[in-house]
């Protein structure tokens, strides 16, 4: 496994995974809940966690902190709603790779790749 995705809306959200998955070589284990993303970290074979908004225990910011503080050298992409200017301010410090919409597509899913293949 190398990416997590932390979602509740796996279905809903299939044309972006599947572009992740295509555009990076990788397989995407997805989860309904931020504990268990933080498991996938811990088990360490994760290199990746995109995190989307709306989870039942963290909020996507939240969750790439624990991240860090688990593994700091996985990456994190969250899913925000909010303007690029307030999610730069609000995840600086956080290393977090990329803010994504409310509702990725395909295109979404090979920026991602691209910007994960750079690091």
């Amino acid at each position: 496994m190398s990416i997590v995705f932390a979602t509740t809306r796996a279905e809903s959200l299939g044309e972006f995974m599947d572009s992740l998955t295509d555009s990076s070589g990788q397989k995407i284990d997805v989860v309904s809940s931020g504990k268990a993303a933080l498991e996938a970290v811990k088990d360490g074979a994760v290199k990746l966690v995109v995190i989307d908004e709306g989870l039942h225990d963290f909020t996507s910011l939240d969750l790439a902190l624990e991240v860090i503080k688990v593994n700091a050298m996985v990456h994190t992409a969250t899913v925000t709603s909010l303007s690029a200017k307030d999610f730069h301010d609000k995840s600086e410090g956080l290393g977090v790779l990329m803010g994504l919409p409310v509702n990725p597509g395909k295109e979404d899913g090979v920026k991602l790749a691209e910007a994960f293949g750079r690091m």
